[in-house]
């Protein structure tokens, strides 16, 4: 996706937060991403600053002034509010993935964005192309206020930490919502593939078992132990062929959903539970069974490293599970599956990497 060709100056452009970037991150071209930035939103960017980075993304914040540069610009410029500066996400790849993975998390966040309420960043611009003028495949995107949940999730009340999981909660009952007939990802045209680092580029598929199975190396009929896994797979899912969660439809699964992807707003004073401003980082987004969807949150499930936790993860994962059924009406088939998923987790299933 690439802005119109326009002409600016390069007053902004050659300044010295630009030159520093460039130093620490020479495969990215920030004079480019400036100029391409201020024709896209038709307001001049006037500073870059590196917001962080994890294994597979380098974050950094665009700010642009006010100052009107009357362009033809790609994007609308009622994205932009009026003030004095405003500021949106610049991410970029840090290794190497297809257009198609790229393109299916766009999809996702698009699909969630029209589908539900759950706060997903509005995407402004993105050029995916590996070779572009930039120097790596980036998007721009909203900046969603507030701050990851990790910074604050141990400073939290316990009575806090319970309405942060119940608006979690809220955001899988949203998810559990938009109902698929295949496992894959999407893709403009649809299901397509499932894309993960672990089974690759299968299917889509049109059964669980086939899913699951897509996880194991590829071997000759009857070798041992695939057999066997295969067998036992088999023997589980006939015996639960009536559980609704095991099968299709299938949901829409945020393959990361932690604290690290969770944004919240903190009450300035602390008296207020801190409020969810959105959920980032759609990559791998994939539909499968509402058993894989409906998880407790990595956060409150017990480590060894952290013994000292088990029991308030205990009782947050009680609040969780019933914070998840009460989405639905009281009694309901939804609820209903909602509390089987978190209670029957088990060795068959979670065999399988998700």
């Amino acid at each position: 996706m690439a802005g119109p060709e326009s002409e600016i100056t390069d007053h902004a452009m050659k300044c010295d937060e630009v030159e520093a970037l460039a130093l620490s991150h020479p495969h990215i071209n920030f004079g480019e991403l400036k100029r391409q930035s201020s024709m896209a939103f038709g307001i001049s960017c006037t500073r870059i600053e590196r917001l962080g980075q994890g294994d597979s993304h380098e974050l950094f914040v665009l700010f642009f002034g006010s100052l009107d540069l009357d362009l033809d610009a790609s994007i609308d410029p009622g994205h932009v509010p009026a003030q004095p500066e405003w500021s949106c996400i610049a991410r970029f790849t840090k290794q190497t993935r297809s257009v198609e993975k790229m393109t299916s998390e766009l999809e996702s966040m698009l699909y969630v964005r029209s589908k539900t309420t759950i706060p997903v960043p509005e995407v402004y611009f993105y050029d995916f192309d590996p070779r572009n003028q930039v120097g790596a495949p980036f998007i721009l995107m909203q900046r969603m206020p507030g701050c990851n949940l990790h910074t604050i999730w141990d400073s939290l009340s316990i009575k806090h930490k319970e309405a942060v999981l119940t608006q979690v909660a809220g955001v899988l009952a949203k998810l559990s919502l938009v109902k698929f007939d295949k496992i894959g990802c999407l893709q403009k045209d649809g299901l397509g593939p499932i894309l993960n680092f672990i089974a690759g580029s299968k299917g889509p598929f049109t059964s669980t078992y086939d899913y699951c199975i897509s996880f194991l190396p590829d071997a000759k009929p009857g070798t041992s132990p695939y057999q066997e896994i295969k067998s036992e797979l088999e023997t589980y899912l006939e015996a639960h062929k009536d559980e609704s969660y095991l099968h299709a439809p299938y949901r829409l699964i945020h393959p990361d959903f932690d604290d690290k992807n969770m944004i919240f707003v903190q009450d300035m004073d602390g008296n207020q539970p801190p409020k969810l401003s959105g959920i980032i980082d759609w990559e791998h987004t994939y539909t499968g069974p509402l058993y894989y969807l409906y998880e407790y949150p990595i956060f409150i499930q017990d480590s060894y490293m952290e013994g000292e936790n088990y029991e308030e993860n205990a009782s947050l994962r009680l609040h969780f599970a019933h914070a998840l059924c009460q989405q639905f009406p009281e009694a309901s088939a939804e609820a209903q599956a909602a509390w089987l998923c978190l209670q029957s987790k088990c060795r068959t299933l979670g065999t399988f990497l998700r």
